[in-house]
């Protein structure tokens, strides 16, 4: 397998304006999916899974050496009344021996766990209480107002997310299905203007008003009752452009790009840290015998070998397994119909497990105790 990375990165202040370069009105960041509706209090629900920070305690047991003051009988002879025996005393020995000792360490790895998080009605569509409003899309990066969604989102819906918070490149138009959702949910973001009264038109107050006054509020029973759906446990796909090179060796070419907050001094605030907003852009390639790899059409028709090149006659969007294994059935529903799913072996480095916390402790295994030896008294 032939593989080449490139990784390049560019900073924008969320807190101060940059006149340098303008922000890009679309991103190409690969989007996730997750479950999305408006519920019947007028909030938007939206249940996604993302990697956290789990710390297990693990332990196991380890023999330890260890020295140990024992009694012991011992034969000593004692003389009374002039008369020589033998008599049974105890003393004490030092001994060496294996104890079992419990090895208890902290580990800590990324887990993907499945979250659940609500956004109230707002002026012009939802929010959380310390964020900006959400920015909803169509595949054509045109915004779409929360009454526009109302109907679609009545129900549990597959969505996309856009982890940039950006309308996506127009180039996922032609893997996705046009009624497709985008709901713009940055990992970051700027920090909420001050509710600006001036600046909200009648008509959208108006709007979400209604949509509030309009819902009507399930009692707790029905709430605790509700089945809400599950992700699938398996890792999301990605997008490539896929090629093929000499009919035998297939190239996938990735490209996304993240958003990382930092704290930087910038010259001319006080010196105080200022919180930038750094993008990340990655690109890589991959190469693979066209034989060590899956290739099917959406709805799952085989695409054998030897027809990989005819379907690959110039570079196409393709949707990758992330991780070497076939891609569950629920991340292409959304996905129209022909397009391409290629399993490639597997490429991911293993998760990391480090110790945190210090070294690992010992610490007392409960065990019987052992039998002292009883003295003998002389007959």
């Amino acid at each position: 397998m032939l593989r080449f990375l490139s990784i390049a990165s560019f900073a924008g202040c969320l807190f101060i304006a940059s006149t340098e370069a303008a922000e890009p009105e679309t991103t190409y960041a690969a989007p996730t999916q997750a479950y999305a509706r408006i519920n019947d209090s007028g909030e938007l629900e939206v249940i996604s899974r993302r990697p956290v920070h789990v710390v297990e305690e693990k332990q196991r047991i380890v023999m330890v050496k260890e020295t140990r003051q024992e009694p012991k009988n011992k034969t000593v002879k004692v003389t009374k009344d002039g008369k020589t025996s033998d008599e049974t005393a105890v003393v004490t020995v030092d001994v060496e021996v294996m104890v079992p000792r419990t090895e208890v360490s902290h580990v800590a790895t990324l887990r993907d766990e499945q979250f659940l998080e609500r956004y109230s009605p707002s002026t012009n569509g939802f929010r959380k209480s310390y964020g900006p409003e959400l920015s909803i899309y169509n595949l054509s990066g045109n915004p779409l107002s929360a009454v526009a969604i109302e109907g679609r989102l009545h129900e549990w819906t597959l969505v996309l997310i856009s982890k940039t918070g950006k309308p996506l490149h127009d180039r996922f138009a032609s893997v996705f299905k046009p009624t497709t959702v985008v709901i713009g949910i940055p990992c970051c973001g700027p920090v909420p203007p001050a509710t600006d009264p001036s600046s909200q038109t009648p008509d959208a107050a108006l709007a979400a008003t209604k949509r509030q006054a309009g819902a009507v509020s399930k009692p707790a029973a029905d709430l605790a009752n509700e089945i809400r759906p599950q992700l699938p446990n398996s890792k999301q796909p990605t997008f490539a452009f896929a090629s093929v090179w000499d009919e035998k060796t297939i190239a996938l070419r990735t490209e996304d790009e993240k958003i990382q907050p930092e704290f930087y001094t910038i010259s001319g605030r006080d010196g105080e840290p200022q919180l930038v907003q750094r993008t990340i852009e990655t690109r890589e390639t991959v190469k693979f015998p066209t034989t060590h790899v899956s290739v099917t059409k959406v709805p799952n028709i085989e695409v054998t070998t030897a027809a990989v090149p005819s379907v690959l006659t110039a570079e196409t969007l393709v949707v990758m397994s992330a991780d070497g294994k076939p891609i569950d059935p629920t991340w292409l529903l959304n996905l129209q119909e022909g397009v391409l799913v290629i399993v490639p072996p597997s490429t991911v480095a293993p998760g990391f497990a480090v110790p945190s916390f210090g070294p690992p402790r010992l610490v007392e295994t409960p065990q019987s105790a052992a039998a002292q030896p009883v003295p003998i008294r002389p007959m």
